[in-house]
């Protein structure tokens, strides 16, 4: 493993998404596009960090350096969704955290949060408190419904019945949505993002 290297990419762009894009593993959430998102609204700039071995890009893992007025500086991998964990060859995942733990702590951070839902196989401190649950969708969409309980089937039934109407659309839409997303955050007691986000 001595023949490797990482690259960093400060705010990632197009080329970075070319080269993510051939990585096993890699999402929309491992998009530059949400480094311009997250700097915009908030300020937050995207690292990127590429193993490469032999000119192959072998691993990847997209940082966001996030201030915060109550947890001090710290980078997140990354912030607001939780299936952004470093991607592509086992093997060079922990190096690559490694370093982004090395790059945090030269800016200053307090601490690195990597999201990930498999193991790393690291010695650092692990919170497991979170859970996410998946489910399995068949190919045909009426068998679906069958595989819930008889309550959760009542319920989605009684939800159906009672949709006058379905629209969908694009941008248009953003504020109508975030009224009904930031009433229930504020429900659940949870900030709420911008409007400006969404659009």
């Amino acid at each position: 493993m001595d023949d490797f290297t990482i690259e960093r990419t400060d705010r990632p762009g197009p080329a970075w998404d070319e080269r993510i894009a051939a990585i096993p593993g890699a999402s929309l959430f491992h998009h530059s596009g949400w480094s311009r998102v997250w700097e915009g609204e908030y300020g937050h700039e995207g690292v990127g960090l590429m193993a490469r071995r032999g000119g192959r890009d072998l691993a990847a893992c997209f940082l966001v350096r996030k201030p915060s007025f109550v947890l001090g500086r710290h980078w997140v991998a990354v912030p607001y969704f939780d299936a952004a964990a470093p991607i592509g060859d086992a093997q060079f995942v922990r190096p690559l955290v490694e370093r982004a733990w090395e790059m945090a702590r030269e800016d200053g951070a307090k601490f690195l949060e990597v999201r990930s839902d498999v193991d790393l196989g690291a010695p650092w401190p692990c919170r497991s408190h979170k859970v996410t649950v998946r489910l399995d969708l068949p190919p045909v969409e009426e068998d679906l419904l069958p595989g819930f309980r008889k309550k959760l089937r009542s319920q989605i039934k009684r939800g159906l019945r009672e949709v006058e109407r379905t629209e969908s659309g694009g941008a248009e839409w953003a504020d109508a949505f975030h009224a009904v997303y930031s009433h229930r955050m504020r429900e659940l007691g949870s900030p709420a993002h911008g409007a400006r986000l969404f659009r």
